[in-house]
């Protein structure tokens, strides 16, 4: 019986929520019409087929969904109480460390990979850093187009749609890491780059974060 089958639904969840932290809470007048706006903000949404849902896609398929969203603008005004267990690497501005590549003191490595050294990886150094390490701004100089070498570059260092149909997504991750992190690490950049970090986190209202280097 239909009927019968939601009823018991509709009780299953209700007994779920009970046990919820927040079962008892009870909303201010005001946070009642701060919530309505929230789920007007959602109907748009929360209309779609799954197959059409934001958060049910791929993140990078839809981000671009998620950056022009009045949700999106809500919720970075609101305030966080603490972000736990963020790398500082995979925080700050990556358009930061683009404009560090064009310093004379930033290397890339094109050589046989290595445990944690794998090809492409950058770094910055007044002096080579070692066998087949090459300036990056000769590199860029030497391409036919160098907003496709400043793309690839960035992929190098970043997860995107390209990754998706290269198997273990996990393995380019760490790769992303290792690549990255003599140049982030610099005492050159690192200050900068930890500064404007934490200049957008608290943009973003959060309070309180733990890094994990």
């Amino acid at each position: 019986d239909k009927e019968e089958y939601l009823d018991e639904r509709e009780d299953l969840i209700n007994e779920d929520r009970s046990f919820r932290r927040s079962a008892d809470l009870q909303l201010t007048d005001l946070e009642v019409r701060a919530d309505a706006i929230l789920q007007h903000l959602k109907q748009d949404w929360d209309s779609l087929a799954t197959h059409e849902y934001p958060p049910a896609q791929r993140f990078h398929e839809v981000k671009a969904e998620y950056d022009t969203s009045p949700l999106l603008n809500v919720m970075q005004r609101l305030p966080k109480g603490a972000m736990l267990h963020t790398h500082p690497s995979a925080t700050g501005s990556f358009d930061l460390l683009m404009d560090a590549t064009y310093d004379s003191a930033a290397w890339i490595y094109l050589g046989q990979p290595k445990p944690w050294q794998p090809n492409r990886s950058l770094a910055y150094s007044d002096t080579l850093p070692g066998e087949h390490w090459v300036r990056i701004i000769d590199e860029r100089a030497k391409s036919t187009n160098p907003e496709a070498f400043d793309r690839i570059l960035l992929q190098s260092i970043t997860l995107g749609l390209e990754d998706y149909e290269r198997g273990d997504v996990w393995v380019h991750f760490e790769n992303n890491f290792a690549r990255m992190w003599n140049l982030v690490a610099a005492p050159e950049i690192w200050p900068a780059y930890m500064l404007n970090a934490c200049r957008e986190l608290a943009e973003q209202n959060v309070q309180l974060v733990e890094f994990h280097t």
